[in-house]
């Protein structure tokens, strides 16, 4: 990774009684994203590898409709729904080239999904566990958030042999808050 890209390192490893450090939150406000080394132990790694290895091999496609999550051009998902109905449920959305041109799927439904959305961290309970922890309160409160909730949770899945590039993008175009937060 090239250094630019790079977050200063924590002083100490974060808990729920600290927080983040000054140069933390400089290089924070200045690019708009952190990283943290080894924030998920490995065991949590581990389980949520194996949450969503189980999500991908046991949904049913019986009765789903198909939508194809794309971000490109054809972004025929975002009036879709499936998609639009998605906030508190867990849902599975399908690459555009997992499918042939008449429209069947080519290849193994755990090799064709794009994402897995938008409530796990609610609905699963590894991601739950995972997700609304005092250490990430913690984060929570270092970065000056007031009242912060988590508004949606998703597996982005980047699947061999097909997967669309995603352009730069706010989800604040697709979350609304007042005032503008996401």
């Amino acid at each position: 990774m090239a250094p630019s890209r790079l977050s200063p390192p924590p002083s100490k490893s974060l808990d729920s009684q600290s927080s983040l450090t000054a140069e933390q939150l400089a290089f924070y406000n200045e690019n708009g994203y952190l990283l943290i080394p080894d924030a998920l132990d490995a065991s949590t790694v581990s389980s949520l590898l194996s949450e969503t290895n189980s999500m991908l091999n046991n949904f049913s496609i019986t009765d789903h409709p198909m939508t194809k999550f794309s971000t490109g051009e054809n972004d025929a998902h975002v009036s879709d729904d499936y998609f639009l109905t998605s906030g508190d449920k867990i849902r599975y959305f399908f690459e555009e080239a997992a499918f042939s041109p008449s429209g069947t799927l080519i290849k193994p439904k755990h090799l064709a999904i794009n994402k897995i959305g938008h409530y796990l961290h609610s609905l699963s309970p590894p991601f739950r566990a995972s997700t609304l922890t005092p250490f990430h309160a913690s984060l929570a409160r270092s970065l000056g958030f007031r009242d912060p909730r988590v508004l949606q949770s998703m597996v982005i899945c980047k699947q061999p042999e097909i997967g669309g590039r995603v352009p730069p993008h706010q989800d604040s175009t697709f979350l609304y808050t007042n005032p503008p937060s996401a």
